[in-house]
This record gives C-alpha cells, structure tokens and sequence, in this order.
C-alpha cells in the first residue's frame, strides 16, 4: 500500500542510506554523443619509398663564414631570405644572379609563399636565409597576433613561459610547409648563425655547444626541432685552430694554424653535426673541403654518391 503525501509545507523525508554492502543507486547517464563514426583505414606493406623526395637540410655557421655562397651552389637555389645575407652574392660557377622570392618581410609572408602552388619550379633547391632571422619575425608575429591572459601585449617577453612553446609550435608549421615540397623532390636548405647552449650530461660536467642559433629550453627548443626534422645538419668552421689561455687574462685568444673553410658533417662534444644515409646507401666523409667560393664538393658528395675508397 503506497504511503500518504507528506503534509502541505513540510520538508520531504531523506532518502534511505543504502544498505551495508549494497551499491547506492547511481543517477542515470546521457546518453553520448556521436560526432560521425570514423571509417578504419586498409594498409599494405611495402619498402620505404624515399628515393624521389628532396633532401632536408640546416647549414650553420659564424656571420660571413659563407652559408649563402654554399647554398648558392645547391643545384637549382630559389632564396627566400630574411635577411640580407645573399643580396650580393652571384652564383658561384655562372657568376649570375640568384633567384629568390622577392616581397617576403614578415612571417606570414614566408608561409604564404611556401603554401603558393607553382611557385617554385620542379627540381629546385629552396634556401631558407636564416632561421635565426625568423625567429624574430616569429617573436614580431606573436605579439601582433596573440594575447596573454585577453589582453594585448607589447613585447615577446610578456608570454613568460609560453614564449618558448609558441616559437616551436610555429617553427613546426614551417618544418609542415616544406615537407610538402620535399615529399615533391625538392630539396630544401635552412641556414642558421651559430650560437651557443650549455648541455648537461649525466656521466660528466656542464659544457658548451655549438649550433643553430634557434630559441633552446629545457621546456621547449625549436633547435632539436629543426635537427630532428633535417637529415643533415652541418657546421661551417675552420680546418684547425687553437685556444690559448694566459694568466691573469679573462679570455683566451684563437690562434689559426689554418684558416681554411671546411664543412663538418659529424658532431662531437662541441658541436653539433649529423648526417643519414645517402639514397646510394653510402654516407658523407665527416670533413668537406670547402676552399674556394666555387667548390661545391659538398653537393657533389650529396647528390651524386660518396665512396670511402675514392676519397
């Protein structure tokens, strides 16, 4: 027999606790929301097809060392330049003008114009001069574009913490711009200052190394961003030097037993360097000569095979 409504204005009783051992009743669930049911994707096997993409590489280097003359003798170079490192320099065999992408001030210039279709001609080389200079227009962007917190801001500083990630995340869309021209077979060529970061090692003390001059945290370094995107990643420097050290002087002075130009395509402790296999299965000697404006031994080493037993 169903129990008499409480009374007008009285307070409705409680619920019975649940019975020691027996789960109390849950409150029932919406039911959820479908979207649109994603179709599985069909796979096959098959070898890895890389032989008609492009190579992806990141030049770097001291000011005026000479990246842009070694872009330069790239086969086919279109330059999209942030800065004004190749304005005067003329192919090094022809001696003619280089092509490059005129109009390109700002960073959404540069995406627009690697997003541009049938700008740039099959089998080319696109040089990117430099990353470091992009950076900058990188920093320029956020603040134009972004806010902290709803409010605009007047300096890159004001993101604090974030800054650090907002540069990698733009630095990967790049890195996504060109995969499209490499995956199409061309080459591409990132060149960068060289700069310094302090590396920790778990075996020995703090030290020093040499790299692309690119925004580099714990938190966030669009400098292993590029060098795990590059295949190869070189370093523009002299053939032998030497630090010496008085006492009672703050700084060591650089003695040049040899001041000849050469490419390190290997790194070590002080520098970073690396390079894959070439698509002859063959990899590149860790030292190439670069003398002479014109020598171009680098890309004839890339491109058309090197053989240990022929150097």
């Amino acid at each position: 027999m169903p129990l008499p409504p409480p009374p007008p204005g009285s307070t409705p009783p409680k619920p019975a606790a649940p019975l020691p051992g027996k789960p109390a009743a849950l409150p029932p669930r919406a039911a959820p929301v479908t979207k649109g049911k994603r179709e599985p994707k069909t796979f096959s096997v098959s070898t890895f097809a890389a032989d008609n993409e492009g190579e992806k590489l990141c030049v770097y280097g001291p000011s005026g060392i000479g990246k842009s003359t070694v872009a330069a003798s790239a086969p086919n170079v279109v330059f999209i330049s942030a800065d004004d490192g190749a304005r005067r320099i003329l192919h090094p065999q022809t001696n003619q003008p280089l092509n490059q992408v005129p109009g390109v001030e700002c960073w959404e210039d540069v995406r627009d114009a690697l997003q541009q279709d049938g700008l740039f001609p099959t089998g080319c080389t696109i040089v990117v001069d430099t990353l470091t200079k992009l950076e900058e227009w990188i920093q320029d962007y956020c603040v134009r574009t972004m806010k902290v917190k709803g409010q605009s801001v007047d300096s890159f500083r004001k993101f604090g913490w974030d800054g650090a990630d907002l540069i990698v995340e733009q630095f990967r869309l790049l890195m996504t711009d060109l995969d499209r021209h490499v995956r199409k077979g061309t080459n591409v060529i990132l060149l960068a200052q060289q700069g310094q970061i302090k590396r920790s090692a778990a075996d020995s003390a703090d030290y020093l190394e040499d790299g692309p001059f690119i925004s580099h945290s714990n938190r966030a370094s669009a400098r292993e961003e590029v060098k795990q995107w590059c295949d190869h990643v070189f370093r523009i420097g002299y053939a032998e030097y030497d630090v010496t050290k008085a006492e009672g002087e703050r700084a060591g002075k650089v003695t040049q037993d040899d001041t000849t130009r050469v490419i390190f395509t290997s790194g070590s402790l002080s520098y970073t360097a690396k390079t894959r296999r070439l698509k002859d299965g063959f990899k590149l000697p860790p030292i190439v000569s670069f003398a002479e404006e014109g020598d171009s031994s680098l890309w004839s080493f890339l491109f058309h095979g090197y053989r240990p037993e022929e150097a």
